[in-house]
This record gives structure tokens, C-alpha cells and sequence, in this order.
């Protein structure tokens, strides 16, 4: 289990030095990183009785708000299909004011 967190964590340090500057400041300024995730794939991203997310994507999205923000808690699932996910993803990117459905980050694609 700690040799999955800690990868788990390096990947999340990874990302969180490749990812636009930009994004990062808008993240910190939101006070939550907005994280794609699919519609409810079992045992990658779904939510339980309690609406709580779990699953491999979720850790991910928690591991980079922890190493980019410095809370696990401080993200936003975004449910969308793997169309919507890259799409919202890429808005933002070629405007100067960001999208309200821009994503900072997809779990997977």
C-alpha cells in the first residue's frame, strides 16, 4: 500500500511540474483542482451510496491537489465521457480568459 502512494505521489509530482504554469495559479486561486474523470467506471472513478468518489483515477486526482496544493480534499470530480474529458481539457488553452468547464487535469484519457 505505501509503495502505491508513493508512486502515486511522483506521479502527482510529475505532473505538477510538466503542468502550465497558468493552471496551477488558477487551481490555487479556485482553492480546488477540477480533476476529469470517467461517468463512473468501478474500481477507476465512482461515486458510492454516499457520493463520495473512490478508485484509481480519484487517488490520482487527490495525490496532485496534495503535491500541487497541499490538501488531498481539494478537488472537483468532473464525471464527463472520454470525448468530454479531453475537450473540456482543452478549453481555455487557446483563449486568454479560462472556460467555467475547463479541467486542470484528467486522470486518464
Amino acid at each position: 500500500m505505501k509503495s502505491a502512494f508513493f508512486g502515486l505521489l511522483a506521479a502527482a509530482t510529475l505532473a505538477s511540474t510538466v503542468a502550465q504554469a497558468g493552471t496551477l495559479d488558477i487551481a490555487h486561486e479556485r482553492g480546488a483542482l477540477r480533476c476529469g474523470v470517467s461517468q463512473g467506471v468501478l474500481g477507476f472513478s465512482s461515486p458510492n451510496d454516499k457520493g463520495e468518489w473512490a478508485g484509481f483515477d480519484v487517488d490520482f486526482c487527490r495525490a496532485v491537489a496534495a503535491a500541487t496544493l497541499g490538501d488531498s480534499s481539494k478537488v472537483q470530480y468532473v464525471p464527463l465521457s472520454t470525448k468530454e474529458r479531453f475537450a473540456a481539457l482543452q478549453s481555455g488553452r487557446s483563449r486568454s480568459s479560462v472556460a467555467p468547464d475547463h479541467l486542470d487535469l484528467v486522470a486518464r484519457y
